[in-house]
């Protein structure tokens, strides 16, 4: 049973190389995957082993990378533990960048186990059907997770750290002091000014007070001095 197709993809084939390898984005990309387990590192020899639940039955799916050419090229060993039985295959995908985009082809060969030949011969079109929907299914998960991963990443330019700091003024009886702006969240620039106003008036007070104490303690020396 061949199975085979072209998408494309909102990101770089190297962005796209990296999904497809990484555990944690592969969870949310796989059609109701409950549990994925990556066996060794994430390059040429890797292996992951995923469990999926489908119309009420499991099947677990166990991949094994044998060649993988960064960013262009990946090919795998693939087995599938089905209720009726085991399927076996090869698969390639093919990686070619496209201005912002990036357009994959795959081929997927499979093939009853030893065991159980009757796994594909006799399933016929409802398996290539089922393998084809399958497959459709990753891909529109692997397009969703690059989107959501390019939104995220535009958001952080507008609200993240790289953002220039704002400066709040504010002028007091010992001159003007400039200060960054808090970077807590929800304080409009008009609150932060007014907090630093505030702190600026009672630090003024403050010097205020301790000058009219000062004064006072010496003239109460000078006028003991004096009647002495």
């Amino acid at each position: 049973m061949r199975i085979d197709g072209a998408d494309t993809f909102p990101a770089t084939a190297d962005r796209v190389y990296a999904a497809l390898l990484d555990p944690e984005a592969l969870m949310r990309i796989l059609p109701e995957c409950e549990r994925l387990v990556q066996l060794g590192p994430g390059d040429a020899g890797a292996g992951y082993e995923a469990r999926l639940r489908s119309e009420n039955q499991v099947i677990t799916a166990r991949v094994r990378l044998i060649a993988a050419r960064r960013p262009a090229h990946l090919r795998f060993e693939l087995r599938l533990h089905l209720p009726a039985g085991q399927l076996r295959g090869r698969g390639l995908v093919d990686l070619v960048d496209h201005g912002e985009h990036t357009i994959g082809a795959y081929v997927l060969e499979l093939s009853g186990s030893a065991d159980h030949p009757e796994a594909v011969s006799g399933a016929g079109e409802n398996m290539q059907e089922a393998g084809q929907r399958i497959v459709r299914a990753l891909c529109k998960g692997l397009a969703r997770e690059l989107h959501l991963e390019r939104l995220n990443a535009e958001q952080q330019l507008v609200t993240g750290p790289s953002q220039i700091p704002r400066a709040v003024a504010v002028t007091t009886p010992r001159g003007r002091i400039v200060a960054l702006a808090p970077s807590t969240p929800g304080l409009a620039l008009s609150t932060r000014a007014a907090i630093w106003r505030q702190r600026a008036l009672w630090m003024g007070g403050g010097i205020l007070l301790g000058v009219s104490t000062l004064a006072l303690v010496v003239g109460l020396v000078r006028r003991l001095a004096e009647r002495e």
